[in-house]
């Protein structure tokens, strides 16, 4: 009986370690937002309540960057967690994943013009990252990159600006493809540039027939509760036509 409680009670005491390890592993942070790049480095899993500055924050956006600080250590794999105004932190609205050593989030002014709450994560530890929000006027996507997000009320339209300045070669057929893929209804316009565009999916093809860095407009309406995958490559050597393939995706 004796060893029983000796062992009950040595239960006790490592559980009740594991719990303050846990407590204080992780931290939480105050951060005000304000019309300037806020940059801060912080470590292992931590949890931050971000205050705007709603008289004076005038953009529409804020781009979020989780960047790893040892650029040894790109497969890092960090985790974004948006909680809007759920300052327990269990209900998430939005999350970004990386696996490349940089991870990126994209918010509309009408998810942060109250107090919000975020989480940063890391798949392995320690990690040691910097965090990064940047104001902007639209979100921005650069050629042969992709983006992914969960479909709100607050940001079920969106404008990202698709920005490139490829090196093309004059002897090839120089092709970008752009697309939009979710599981539910929603439609897309691409302006700034000629297309052709997918007879059933939200996937153009643009030919390149002169060497310039580019911008063009891609809007998306989605329904609300559905994921969005956008994004853009940039090939050669290739035909304007479909079927094209790519992160498995067909559009024929």
């Amino acid at each position: 009986m004796l060893l029983k409680l000796s062992i009950l009670k040595n239960i006790k005491y490592y559980l009740l370690i594991i719990l303050l390890f846990s407590l204080n592993k992780a931290d939480n942070f105050e951060i005000n937002l304000r019309n300037e790049t806020f940059s801060q480095t912080y470590q292992d899993e931590n949890y931050f309540k971000i205050i705007p500055e709603s008289e004076s924050y005038q953009f529409n956006y804020i781009k979020i960057i989780i960047e790893e600080e040892r650029k040894n250590l790109y497969y890092i794999n960090h985790v974004v967690s948006y909680y809007q105004q759920d300052s327990t932190f269990k209900d998430r609205k939005q999350l970004s994943q990386n696996v490349t050593g940089t991870t990126v989030m994209w918010l509309t002014k009408e998810q942060i013009k109250k107090e919000f709450y975020l989480s940063v994560e890391c798949a392995m530890e320690p990690c040691n990252y910097k965090l990064i929000i940047i104001p902007k006027d639209e979100p921005q996507l650069y050629l042969n990159e992709q983006y992914t997000y969960y479909v709100t009320e607050e940001n079920k339209d969106m404008k990202f600006k698709i920005i490139g300045n490829p090196e093309p070669k004059e002897d090839l057929n120089n092709i970008i493809s752009i697309w939009a893929k979710g599981d539910k209804d929603l439609s897309t316009k691409l302006e700034g540039v000629n297309y052709e565009k997918h007879s059933k999916y939200n996937a153009y093809l643009i030919k390149l027939d002169e060497i310039k860095e580019f911008e063009y407009e891609f809007t998306i309406n989605a329904k609300e509760g559905d994921l969005i995958n956008i994004g853009s490559l940039f090939y050669q050597n290739s035909t304007l036509t479909f079927p094209i393939k790519y992160n498995g995706m067909e559009f024929s």
